[in-house]
């Protein structure tokens, strides 16, 4: 959802509909190998090495939405395991073996 200009991170936003497909989550720990992979390996390179791979058309020439993309993409990546605890204590309940 767009607000001003900036999207709001929705925490439920992205969980799969049904519950059970995340009946084998224990904890964080069950996440780590892709939180890794997004805090760690998804660097500023990575991002500019994928950008030049797009074709100029898909974004209609406009590099500069493309670079706002980019920083909000590397911001979020910080917030990824805080966005995992607060879905993990929604009234869903997503995570129902989480010791």
């Amino acid at each position: 959802m767009r607000a001003g200009g900036h999207f709001r991170v929705r925490r439920s936003r992205g969980l799969y509909a049904r519950n059970r497909v995340y009946i084998g989550v224990r904890g964080r720990e069950s996440f780590e190998p892709w939180i890794e992979r997004i805090e760690k390996r998804m660097t500023e390179r990575v991002l500019d090495e994928l950008i030049r791979e797009i074709a100029p058309e898909w974004y209609a020439d406009d590099l500069d939405s493309v670079m706002r993309l980019r920083e909000q993409l590397l911001r979020r990546r910080k917030l990824v395991p805080d966005l995992i605890y607060a879905v993990k204590n929604t009234t869903r309940r997503p995570f129902p073996n989480w010791i």
